[in-house]
């Protein structure tokens, strides 16, 4: 008697749970998070862009170095990142997953709510990373990138087409940065300027200059020129 009201109640309750699992399914919530937020703001993602772009910096610098022998691992510590493999994957996830894919993400927002100083900063930030991805790999995807999942394996974008896609994009973040404050202004959330947009600008213009240098092997004098322009 007891080994049936055991099975009826074990079937009752498998019962019981598949249908509620079917509700679940069908209302669509199964991968919604109830503990994330649905959105974000400008204010909030300002602080975060830069944290990334700052560790990205230094995922770049050490991993390189381990991997062209500039420096060695000496200690059980770090003998697991000694290996091109990480030089293969874990700075890309940094720079795409971390600060590219959120400085795309503020831009549109800053877009939509007309802030023209959110803008200029993501923009700024954006291709800070961007040039760190091709330095590191040559070709990267940009162009079709960040639109998932309706593109989940982008084109890889030419170097040689990334680096004037980058001084155009930074010509539009000095326009942003130099025009009128409209809509929501950076302040403490600006780890680095407290949203003076005077050092953003002086920061967009190294980063052309620093493009320039770049291709010194193309035409130096060119090069050269071009940087010395934006630098004064």
């Amino acid at each position: 008697m007891i080994n049936k009201l055991l099975k009826y109640s074990v079937a009752f309750s498998l019962i019981f749970i598949m249908g509620s699992c079917k509700k679940f399914v069908e209302k669509g919530n199964i991968n919604v998070n109830p503990n994330a937020a649905s959105t974000t703001t400008l204010k909030s993602l300002l602080p975060a862009l830069i944290d990334a772009t700052a560790t990205n910096h230094y995922y770049v610098a050490f991993y390189t170095t381990l991997f062209a022998q500039q420096m060695a691992a000496y200690t059980s510590g770090v003998i697991d990142v000694d290996r091109n493999v990480d030089v293969k994957l874990d700075v890309m996830v940094g720079i795409y997953q971390n600060a590219m894919t959120n400085a795309k993400v503020m831009i549109d927002l800053a877009n939509a709510q007309n802030s023209s100083y959110y803008n200029a900063i993501g923009k700024i930030l954006l291709v800070e990373n961007l040039m760190m991805a091709t330095d590191v790999y040559g070709d990267v995807p940009y162009s079709n990138a960040f639109q998932a999942p309706n593109v989940l394996y982008p084109t890889y974008d030419k170097q040689q087409d990334l680096y004037p896609l980058m001084q155009k994009i930074l010509d539009s973040a000095i326009t942003a940065a130099s025009a009128t404050a409209v809509g929501e202004i950076p302040a403490s959330n600006d780890l680095i300027y407290k949203g003076v947009m005077a050092s953003w600008i002086k920061t967009a213009n190294f980063l052309k200059a620093r493009l320039y240098m770049h291709t010194t092997k193309k035409d130096a004098m060119a090069a050269a020129n071009s940087a010395l322009a934006v630098l004064s």
